[in-house]
């Protein structure tokens, strides 16, 4: 670190406040978006809301590369503090989902349409849809397609209502159903159902100034056509 220079005009004056030191590794790796590192410093430093901001930026990302790591850091937190902030409800909440059993079944969502739709406009709507849309993330990571796709087709009758009832509160997770549905059906082999539903998420991608759903749909559109030769 004493050869990055922001941190070198920290490291010798303040050494003394190991905090001071702390931050600045923290901002470099952020900077980089190294975040598994950027977490590290921040565990190690101990401050809830460093932690917390860099967990409610980054966890994604870290749920994918070092889960373990992401789930220490949630384990350090007051269930108070987590409680009291929307976004790592619903990181707590993803974890949650990640935790798919092995084997046998785990837990599904409602047959009947109606009710899924009341899942989708009820208050709870963003956290149903982070909820489930881990578990058939983390189903289809460990090859259970079917399944996924089971709880995919679902969940994508709850995305539909919550977009079209609340629109900009739904998170960036709610577009992202339909690129996971998508998803699998390509692993399924079933392409041509594949190519409407990244358009789909394209479509629904109106509220996030970052257009990552969009972004994501059309990688994944310029992977499927160059397979093809295409």
């Amino acid at each position: 670190y004493f050869m990055v220079p922001e941190i070198r005009r920290v490291l010798r004056p303040q050494a003394h406040q190991p905090e001071v030191v702390h931050r600045a590794i923290i901002a470099f790796h952020t900077k980089r978006a190294e975040w598994n590192e950027a977490l590290e410093q921040a565990m190690a430093l101990g401050d809830p809301m460093d932690i917390a901001e860099l967990v409610e930026k980054s966890w994604a990302d870290i749920s994918l590369s070092r889960r373990p790591l992401l789930e220490e850091a949630m384990s350090r937190l007051p269930r108070q503090f987590i409680e009291k902030r929307p976004e790592m409800r619903m990181v707590q909440i993803a974890l949650d989902g990640l935790a798919l059993p092995e084997t046998g079944p785990f837990e599904a969502l409602p047959h009947d349409e109606a009710q899924l739709q009341d899942m989708g406009t009820s208050a709870q709507a963003a956290e149903h849809i982070t909820r489930y849309l881990t578990t058939a993330g983390a189903a289809r990571y460990a090859g259970r397609f079917h399944e996924s796709l089971t709880l995919l087709r679902k969940l994508h009758i709850i995305a539909d209502a919550a977009l079209d009832h609340a629109g900009e509160k739904v998170p960036l997770l709610g577009p992202m159903v339909y690129i996971h549905e998508a998803l699998t059906l390509q692993l399924l082999g079933r392409f041509a159902e594949a190519v409407p539903l990244f358009h789909t998420a394209m479509r629904r991608d109106r509220f996030d100034d970052n257009r990552v759903t969009t972004r994501d749909a059309e990688g994944s559109l310029a992977m499927h056509y160059a397979i093809r030769g295409d």
